[in-house]
Parts: structure tokens; C-alpha cells; sequence
């Protein structure tokens, strides 16, 4: 980010503030971005800049129609194109690209693609080209997994109230080697998943969560999660069919779990 500041500044002869003031903020009409400062005044490309949440929303909307704001090309059609594809894994396995992250959730039986900006405590740009949306949230859940919240949001209403209604699930209890085999403690890096026996079913704890599983299938569930959305989980299973890991599709991502105990 310093680099490309400097990139900037040589090319044009603008600080990055005053760059995206004249060719981004201006043409947008936006008014109140506040750039967070270091103290010799350079603009901290990282974070910590503001703006309001309709100014945020003007930004997504322009991002959705390819670069385009009221007839106008402010941004090419070609760098949002790249900008958001996939690039690169996280550490967690979630899809980045360029300062965006970017996934796909199967929602009511219908697979749905989106892109966001995310910002620390949950300021977030999601822009879902799929059903036409973009959708903007604002929170103080700085440094913690709550942050996550508008994945729920999203996954568990917003998007589920836009589509046609999914197939009809059917559901069956766990067999018995499940119950004996499936209990344990699951990491995808520093994310935890508990699953343990309550009673004659499979339950779940994430992030301080607690939730039941539900069974599709033998190696299929299905897990409840008002933070990174509802989860659509799979066994995997290693020699003996013994359960090695879980592969769970929330939070836009496909996130591998792997036993520890």
C-alpha cells in the first residue's frame, strides 16, 4: 500500500487523497470520506478511513453496474473485473482479490455469488450481482468474531427473502458409528468448531454459539449459525471411514476443518 502510494503520487503529482477526491469521491458526490492520517499527515491506505453509510452505498452501487454512476464511466469496467475475481486463499481458505473478498453460498437451492469490502468491528460493502443487491452494514464489534454478523444477516434472511423459495429437505437422525466417531474439536486455523453428543443427537459450538446439527444425509448436515450464516457441512472421512475433517460452506467461503483430537 505504500508502494502503491508512491506509485500514485509520482504518476500524477496527487496524494492519494486528493487523487481519489478528483476522479472517484467528486464524480460520486461523495462528501464525507475521512481519510485516517499518520502524523506527519500521509493517508493510511490500510484502514481507518470513514464514510457515511449512503456514501458507502453509492460506492457498491457503482461497483455493481461494472464502474458505471449515472451514465458515467467512473471506474473501467475492466479493473472491477479483476479487481474481484479470485486471486488469492486467506489463511482460512476464504477467496480474495484486490482489497475485496468474494465467495458463493448456495441459498435456497440457488448458488449466489457476491463481493465485499470489509472494514474491522463490521463495515462492510456487499455487492451480490446475482440478485441485483448491494448491501451496506455498519458495527462496533472491533477485534471479534461478531464482526461477522452481516454474513447471518445476509444468508439466513436478506438474500433467502429475495429468491424463490428452495426444495422441499428432508432430514434423518444420525446413524450410531456417527454418533461414537463424529464428537471432537475441529480447526480451520484459529477458528474453533466443538461438536459433541446432547442427548440421542450431534450438536455444535462456534464463536460462543450453540446449535443442533441436522442430518441430510449420512455425511451431509446442516448447522444453524446466526453470525457467519447457516452452514452446509460435509464429512470427511480418512481410512475405516473414521471422520478426519469437515468441509462447511458459510460466511461465502468453503471452510476446511480438520480434527485435533
Amino acid at each position: 500500500l505504500i508502494l502503491l502510494s508512491e506509485i500514485i503520487s509520482r504518476a500524477t503529482g496527487l496524494s492519494v487523497p486528493r487523487f481519489a477526491d478528483n476522479y472517484l469521491m467528486a464524480p460520486l458526490d461523495i462528501t464525507g470520506l475521512r481519510w485516517g492520517l499518520s502524523p506527519k499527515g500521509r493517508a493510511w491506505l490500510g484502514g481507518n478511513a470513514s464514510m457515511r453509510p449512503r456514501e458507502m452505498a453509492k460506492f457498491g452501487q457503482m461497483c455493481l453496474n461494472k464502474g458505471l454512476w449515472q451514465n458515467r464511466q467512473i471506474v473501467s469496467e475492466s479493473w472491477l473485473a479483476e479487481s474481484t475475481r479470485f486471486h488469492v486463499y486467506s489463511e482460512y481458505g476464504m477467496e480474495y482479490g484486490y482489497l475485496w473478498w468474494r465467495g458463493r453460498q448456495t441459498i435456497n437451492g440457488r448458488p449466489i455469488e457476491g463481493f465485499w469490502a470489509q472494514g474491522n468491528g463490521g463495515q462492510v460493502i456487499f455487492v451480490c450481482p446475482t440478485v441485483n443487491l448491494v448491501a451496506v452494514f455498519t458495527g462496533g464489534n472491533y477485534n471479534s468474531m461478531l464482526e461477522f454478523q452481516f454474513m447471518g444477516m445476509l444468508i439466513n434472511y436478506i438474500l433467502p427473502a429475495m429468491l424463490p423459495p428452495g426444495p422441499k429437505k428432508t432430514f434423518i437422525s444420525p446413524d450410531k458409528q456417527t454418533l461414537a466417531a463424529l464428537p471432537g474439536a475441529y480447526r480451520c486455523n484459529q477458528l474453533h468448531l466443538d461438536l459433541f453428543v446432547e442427548g440421542a443427537n450431534l450438536a455444535g459450538r462456534m464463536a460462543g454459539q450453540k446449535a443442533g446439527l441436522i442430518f441430510e444425509g449420512k455425511d451431509r448436515f446442516f448447522m444453524p449459525s446466526p453470525i457467519f450464516g447457516n452452514m452446509n457441512g460435509k464429512i470427511l472421512r480418512g481410512d475405516h471411514g473414521k471422520p478426519i475433517g469437515l468441509l462447511i460452506n458459510t460466511a461465502f467461503s468453503k471452510l476446511r476443518f480438520n480434527k485435533s483430537d
